[in-house]
Formats: C-alpha cells, sequence, structure tokens
C-alpha cells in the first residue's frame, strides 16, 4: 500500500481547524508548542477525544495509521505534556 506525502505543515493546519471548529471555541492563539494533554492544555479531554477519532480518519486517507491511544502512553511515559509539534512529530516518524 502506497502512502501519500503528509508533511509537518498540513498536519498543523488541520489540527488548528478541528480545534477552532469546537463548540464555543474561543481559541485563537495556536502554535506548534500549544499543548493538547497535560497541565496546561488547551482543551478539554473530550474535545481531543472528538480530534483524535477525526484525526484518525483524515489520517487514513493518506494511509497513514494513527493509534493515538498508543501514542498517548508512549509519550506521557516520557513527560506529562503534549503539544501539537509532539503529535505532529510522533505521527509523521511512525509512518
Amino acid at each position: 500500500m502506497n502512502k501519500k506525502n503528509i508533511n509537518e505543515e498540513t498536519l498543523f493546519n488541520y489540527i488548528c481547524v478541528r480545534i477552532k471548529e469546537l463548540p464555543n471555541s474561543n481559541y485563537n492563539n495556536i502554535n506548534m508548542e500549544t499543548n493538547l494533554i497535560g497541565e496546561k492544555n488547551l482543551i478539554k479531554s473530550s474535545e481531543l477525544f472528538e480530534i483524535f477519532m477525526d484525526l484518525e480518519v483524515y489520517l487514513k486517507n493518506y494511509k497513514i495509521e494513527f493509534d493515538w491511544p498508543k501514542m498517548i502512553v508512549n509519550l506521557s511515559n516520557e513527560k506529562s505534556d503534549i503539544s501539537i509539534s509532539e503529535l505532529i512529530k510522533y505521527v509523521l516518524n511512525k509512518n
């Protein structure tokens, strides 16, 4: 199965759009270092779950498997905060 190309900018833009589409969203200052998980996380756990589910489906279009529960375990074993940049690096490095 051939994988389509996807890059950091494409992933970042998709994640930003999804965050801004959340109900009652007031997230204007999103950047690569914005925390998704941890002490100063940007969004609620339920919203993050929704974004991860959408991202999983989105990445299938690029023939990329996104095992987000495994990602959370792997990254949270290293540190308690997970930023957008760490999420993107995980996706690009695992595929």
